[in-house]
């Protein structure tokens, strides 16, 4: 996918990716943290790197790497059955998860083009829905989501997380 650094490519994560990805995630954290967006925490939750190591294993995690050089520019997860907070919708549905631009790459639209594939994954894999969500109160990537094409579909609260639930048909 042609982006304004160059070609970029999706790849499962391997085992050997995981520092990569914590990297990655913890980078942007810290980005947003200091931005006032409070999406993640900085330092990440204990729990983090067991997620991640367990969803490399699934081959849930992909990297962004630039063909040119092979250097990882952006993370994501995916999910394949309804999470908590979706109960009660249909789950016919792919959910995109840990959506993260190293911080020299924010702003360049590496995260549109990342969803934009993954609308393509989600719906090669005969789903009819792409959903993802935020923290309720994180308006600038709620009205990013809405900007892409995202529908608010309501808000759900799980252990404590107030989230803002967005949904694509595909």
């Amino acid at each position: 996918m042609k982006s304004p650094i160059g070609e970029l490519i999706l790849q499962p994560a391997g085992p050997d990716d995981l520092e990569i990805v914590l990297a990655i995630l913890d980078d942007a954290a810290v980005r947003l943290n200091a931005r006032g967006i409070r999406q993640w925490s900085s330092p990440s939750p204990e729990g983090l790197r067991n997620l991640m190591e367990r969803e490399i294993h699934r081959q849930h995690v992909y990297l962004a790497r630039t063909t040119e050089d092979g250097r990882a520019v952006g993370t994501v997860r995916f999910e394949w059955t309804n999470p908590p907070l979706w109960r009660g919708y249909p789950g016919d549905a792919g959910y995109v998860y840990s959506l993260a631009i190293g911080s020299d790459m924010a702003g360049l639209g590496i995260g549109a083009l990342i969803l934009e594939w993954a609308r393509e994954h989600i719906r090669s894999r005969d789903k009819r829905f792409f959903r993802l969500d935020c923290v309720a109160t994180n308006l600038k990537m709620r009205e990013y989501y809405e900007k892409l094409g995202f529908a608010l579909r309501g808000t759900a609260t799980h252990q404590g997380y107030q989230a803002a639930l967005y949904e694509m048909k595909l």
